[in-house]
């Protein structure tokens, strides 16, 4: 796991950890493991080019200095009972959370699927909409399509999850996502990925058949 960290790092890549379940668990361990194994140096590197997503498992002891988001589907049994159990022997981590730890939990459409890969895999965009929308309701727009831009550009999901976004923020008519989102896309930051440019010129207000454009 080290050397495939440290050659990524030499590449300027991300090693992105995607955690499914006991699969969580699992990860856990093992960076428990490598940061004993490493230097304060090479555990610095490993923090700074490492991502951690975590599906259907609440854990409150990640390593501190490491990036980790855990998304969470309310009816989900297993991730419930994890929280509860991490809470039960880790509650002096829990409340030294560390700020690069982050939790984002949305209702499933059906309970049998709460827990399942597939699931979590399918609700992506859900969970990055939940992420950027704060306690009152609030939808960051600006700070979604600046996650989305980012995401489209560095390969970090595939494009069936960026367009199901996508068709999910057109339903919205999100005015300030598709302004900072077509920015982007001018200055060429999302590469080839194509966004659905007449439905998003209608998000905007304006006509996509328009002589001028505006």
């Amino acid at each position: 796991l080290k050397d495939m960290i440290d050659k990524n790092a030499r590449q300027g890549i991300t090693t992105r950890i995607f955690a499914h379940s006991h699969g969580a668990i699992i990860a856990r361990v093992a960076l428990g493991v490598l940061k004993k194994e490493c230097t304060k140096e090479e555990w610095k590197n490993v923090c700074e080019h490492v991502d951690i997503l975590s599906l259907g498992c609440t854990l409150h002891d990640w390593p501190h200095e490491l990036k980790v988001t855990q998304y969470n589907h309310e009816t989900d049994g297993v991730s419930s009972l994890t929280n509860k159990l991490s809470r039960l022997f880790h509650p002096r981590k829990q409340k030294d959370q560390s700020p690069l730890h982050s939790s984002v939990t949305i209702p499933a459409w059906t309970r049998s699927l709460s827990h399942n890969l597939y699931g979590y895999v399918t609700h992506f965009p859900d969970f990055f909409i939940a992420a950027y929308t704060d306690e009152e309701g609030k939808l960051d727009s600006k700070g979604l399509a600046q996650f989305t831009s980012e995401s489209i550009a560095q390969g970090h999901y595939s494009d069936n999850v960026h367009r199901t976004l996508l068709r999910k923020m057109l339903e919205r008519e999100d005015r300030v996502f598709f302004e900072e989102l077509l920015t982007a896309a001018e200055l060429g930051k999302i590469g080839a990925f194509q966004i659905p440019y007449k439905p998003a010129i209608r998000a905007l207000g304006l006509d996509p058949d328009a002589d001028t454009p505006q």
